[in-house]
């Protein structure tokens, strides 16, 4: 079974619905080539031409309301991302929903990795998705993206294909350089602090098996870090104790 589609989600520090944050991020997305986004809108099925200024200004006259959606329509990287935020952090959903071969997939990482290493970055994965994946091989059972709010308060709840690390994040766990550093071949270090983990060599074009195997033989290493909470009661859900949640002042 081959993964033909993708999600990811870049939580970043700060509110980037300030204009110069958002400045910020559209730039560090206008400048990957892979992912230089086309159109845009604040609802669905508008697909405006894309128009950076147009967005900033409404982000800033509508902070932490509006859902702009911006969208890439050629390959190798098709998609449409979702924007949310706060006052502390932003997020940016990404959606590959048109069928990929295993190099377009293989560049969207590589190109998701570049655009990460541009941003203040708190957490983030990317995964493969795959048609009728049976649901035990997913990475969590609730989906893919974490609402902030739940994130904001208990933190990162598993390891997914490719997962970040953001600077703070590492500062938090205990020993986590090194216990990040541990995992070499499967970590990478990106440009600005953060750390890249990878489950598998080529998590794009892995099975779901080999994925959710290599998960559950990775993941209690970094739960012994202190920041993943414990989901397994949902209603009773526990954070990490070495989990601290972001607070407004951090820059975005």
């Amino acid at each position: 079974m081959s993964a033909v589609r993708a999600s990811a989600q870049l939580i970043l520090l700060g509110n980037a619905y300030e204009p110069g944050n958002a400045e910020r991020v559209f730039r560090a997305l206008e400048a990957e080539p892979s992912l230089a986004p086309q159109r845009w809108g604040v609802e669905t099925g508008i697909r405006d031409p894309y128009d950076r200024s147009a967005l900033v200004r409404s982000l800033a006259d509508y902070p932490f309301d509006a859902v702009p959606r911006v969208y890439r329509t050629e390959a190798p990287c098709k998609y449409s991302m979702e924007w949310f935020g706060g006052e502390a952090l932003t997020t940016l959903c990404f959606n590959v929903r048109v069928d990929q071969d295993a190099d377009d997939l293989s560049e969207l990482f590589a190109a998701l990795s570049r655009f990460a290493a541009l941003l203040p970055l708190d957490f983030g994965h990317i995964t493969p998705e795959y048609r009728e994946q049976p649901k035990e091989t997913r990475m969590k059972v609730s989906g893919n993206f974490s609402h902030l709010s739940y994130y904001e308060t208990y933190g990162p709840s598993c390891l997914f294909p490719r997962t970040y690390f953001g600077t703070r994040l590492v500062a938090l766990m205990d020993a986590g350089v090194q216990r990040l550093s541990a995992l070499h071949p499967r970590v990478k270090w990106l440009t600005n602090g953060s750390a890249e983990v990878d489950l598998v060599p080529a998590p794009w074009s892995a099975d779901p098996v080999a994925l959710k195997q290599a998960q559950q033989a990775m993941q209690p290493a970094l739960v012994a870090s202190g920041i993943f909470c414990d989901p397994s009661l949902e209603l009773n859900v526990v954070p990490g104790p070495r989990w601290r949640p972001p607070t407004a002042g951090n820059r975005a």
